[in-house]
């Protein structure tokens, strides 16, 4: 699960760099197409309960045409950092996709 982390943690970052536009010349923009049919989008995030020292992850499964397929969520005992909530988010989901066979899918 650290390693999950440590890349979408790197990835953050490059993104954070990118909205700087004093760090290089500026990216282009890049904008989302619809999948083949064949495959699956997923988004995950993540919510933090201090008060209850928990952490949640969430996910939501769609297919090409944006149709709902599935959703799940967790809970976890303690609270993460922003980057290892959502990476935990992004394990739970994989770990269903693999349960129930799902393997072209858009994280």
């Amino acid at each position: 699960m650290r390693e999950a982390g440590a890349v979408i943690f790197d990835i953050y970052m490059q993104v954070m760099q990118q909205g700087n536009h004093s760090l290089g010349p500026q990216q282009p923009i890049i904008h989302w197409q619809k999948l083949p049919p064949e495959w699956y989008k997923c988004n995950v995030d993540a919510g933090f309960h201090t008060e209850l020292n928990k952490t949640s992850a969430g996910w939501i499964l769609r297919d090409s045409s944006g149709q709902f397929v599935m959703a799940g969520t967790a809970w976890n005992q303690g609270n993460c950092s922003i980057v290892e909530g959502e990476a935990i988010a992004l394990l739970e989901a994989m770990k269903q996709m693999k349960q129930c066979g799902i393997t072209h899918v858009n994280f």
